[in-house]
């Protein structure tokens, strides 16, 4: 029965079907999709850029690529703003901001969040436990940032598929 194994094993690989060859994802690793986040306070969704940083905005501006990380059980995500090469980028417990994306992100480039479509969640910072996005009210609309989760409806996310 090894045998056997290692021959299909063999075959698979000289036609590219291990080693994550599908899709360029990696053998274990489920492959990006896109979502959109509406904060729960505001009815407002999350939009930013490396200049403006991160804000809600009453229309749907940005969808966000959510790229899930090997190992993590599929609830820690790369996310990155669609059309960009930049991510969300957690640069001091209170602050989040939009950078160039990494190729293997560490935890400041690492979120917590359920992405199930449909669904409410908060978006916490793996450089920062218990930090998540919370939107901060203005006159014409609300900057985003991190704070410790305590306000259900400022931080708290619903999630909409944008495939």
């Amino acid at each position: 029965m090894g045998g056997l194994k290692r021959a299909w094993v063999a075959a698979a690989a000289a036609v590219g079907i291990c080693g994550g060859a599908l899709g360029g994802v990696p053998a274990g690793a489920q492959a990006p999709f896109f979502r959109q986040f509406q904060n729960q306070a505001n009815l407002q969704y999350l939009a930013g850029t490396a200049k403006d940083g991160l804000f809600t905005e009453a229309r749907v501006l940005d969808a966000w690529r959510l790229k899930p990380m090997a190992g993590t059980g599929g609830v820690v995500y790369q996310i990155q703003r669609d059309g960009t090469d930049n991510c969300l980028k957690a640069v001091a417990a209170d602050k989040a901001e939009l950078v160039p994306c990494t190729a293997n992100p560490g935890k400041p480039q690492r979120w917590k969040l359920n992405a199930t479509p449909g669904g409410e969640t908060l978006i916490e910072s793996r450089m920062y436990p218990g930090q998540v996005l919370t939107a901060f009210p203005s006159d014409w609309l609300s900057t985003v940032g991190l704070a410790v989760n305590k306000e259900r409806g400022r931080q708290y996310w619903r999630v909409i598929d944008s495939q």
